[in-house]
């Protein structure tokens, strides 16, 4: 007999002797893979002299057969254990006082230790796993969900070299309350979920070394051919003073594509992969891409880069990841905003967990709309809101541990800040190693690289 059952018929007792009258009730009890209902009468007996009652007897009577079970609801020991042998998780099933009511085949071969019918499960916890912060978690779950404090109880666990799930669900039938566990090995999931979770940062990678290759090649072979072209076009002028007057400026006119198109690949050639990134990091080549869009003339720019920036080494994730976020913030500005001055400025900055890089473009043109800042803003990447630039962008800082927010300016337009946190464990985020401590600043000005 369970103890809240004993102190329902206790407290029936007492009520049959305080009041003498005769008392009838039925009542429920839970016993291991079954579910009785008695029918229970208790008199009070008074002594024949005084008329005081000095004692109280009782009858049970085991009705359950009387009362058919409700809808889903089994009785029958053998049926119950089959549905639950049938199940491939291991499944135990409490009843309300935290008893093991039945269980599994699958949960008595994987059980340790194996609790018999009867246990009391929470008391068998917190007596073989005393300061284990899982199994405290897991006993103060059950008894929130006995309580009523909550639906619905879930924690993930290592054992070993695998990862378990264990679920927890009241369930209120007409014949009692019972708690059902479920247990799950969730080492594949995990898997395969950590997989999916560094996939994003291996397309990066996979990208940018894409991007790479296909620079060098531009600029080493592409490049190289177009400026043997223009070497020969130019000869071929030299050479034939006496040509047709068509013939001459039809050479002109080739060596004009030859040298507009070989600036073209160049400048191609840069923007997959920035060489100063490489050479003299991100400090130099963010001042070229912004020298080269300030030439366009149509938009004025002003640069502002640390003193320590210049002078520190960073990561070749983190330098990339920022380069690209100013590339995309001003070409962003430049081709949609509308406005006639991006200001973009690149600090070292003490943070909470040490110190930040702070990116920061700010343009006068029209401002974000609400779509834009919700998604940015969003735990969920919106692709469709954030269109694909932005988008990767939020990849390739989330991979880094920074974050990017955008807002409106305070004199209107739009204001971009991108921060990627210098702490140890995101130094060392992803396999990032510190460039090397030699660079070759070879190139340091639009005119220097075009001459390359």
């Amino acid at each position: 007999m369970t103890g809240d059952f004993a102190n329902r018929v206790t407290e029936h007792y007492a009520n049959c002797a305080g009041s003498g009258d005769a008392l009838h009730y039925e009542e429920v009890l839970p016993v291991p893979r079954e579910i009785r209902r008695l029918k229970s009468t208790l008199a009070s007996v008074r002594q024949p002299d005084t008329g005081r009652i000095h004692r109280s007897i009782g009858r049970t009577h085991n009705v359950t057969e009387r009362h058919p079970p409700a809808m889903g609801v089994v009785n029958v020991p053998g049926t119950l254990q089959s549905i639950l042998n049938a199940l491939a998780a291991q499944v135990l099933v409490l009843d309300s006082n935290g008893a093991v009511f039945a269980m599994n085949a699958a949960w008595q071969a994987n059980a340790t230790p194996t609790l018999p019918i009867g246990t009391n499960y929470l008391a068998a916890c917190d007596a073989g796993n005393a300061g284990n912060p899982v199994s405290d978690e897991t006993a103060n779950g059950l008894r929130e969900l006995f309580r009523g404090a909550r639906d619905e109880f879930r924690i993930d666990y290592p054992l070993g070299q695998c990862w378990f799930q264990l679920r927890a669900t009241m369930l209120d039938i007409s014949d009692g309350r019972f708690l059902m566990l479920v247990c799950e090995d969730v080492t594949k999931v995990r898997r395969c979920s950590e997989v999916l979770r560094q996939l994003p940062r291996k397309l990066i990678r996979i990208r940018d070394e894409e991007r790479r290759k296909i620079s060098r090649e531009l600029h080493d072979s592409t490049a190289q051919n177009l400026v043997g072209a223009s070497l020969a076009t130019e000869r071929a002028m030299r050479l034939g003073t006496k040509l047709p007057r068509k013939a001459a400026e039809a050479l002109r006119d080739a060596l004009g594509l030859i040298q507009l198109s070989l600036r073209e690949i160049r400048t191609l050639s840069y923007l997959l992969h920035p060489p100063l990134l490489d050479d003299a990091g991100l400090a130099h080549a963010l001042g070229w891409y912004v020298d080269c869009v300030a030439r366009r003339g149509d938009v004025m720019l002003d640069l502002k880069i640390g003193h320590d920036i210049s002078r520190r080494l960073f990561p070749r994730e983190v330098e990339m990841a920022l380069f690209r976020v100013a590339q995309e913030a001003i070409g962003n500005a430049h081709r949609h905003a509308g406005g006639s001055r991006i200001d973009v400025d690149l600090q070292l900055m003490p943070g909470e967990c040490g110190e930040e890089i702070v990116l920061t473009v700010v343009d006068n043109g029209v401002g974000p709309s609400c779509a834009v800042m919700r998604a940015v803003a969003s735990s969920t990447c919106n692709q469709r809101a954030l269109g694909v630039g932005l988008a990767g962008l939020r990849e390739r800082l989330d991979e880094l541990g920074g974050r990017l927010t955008v807002q409106p300016g305070q004199n209107g337009g739009t204001l971009l800040r991108a921060v990627v946190p210098l702490t140890p464990a995101a130094m060392t985020a992803g396999s990032m190693t510190p460039q090397s401590p030699v660079r070759r600043p070879i190139i340091t000005t639009a005119e220097q690289f075009m001459r390359s």
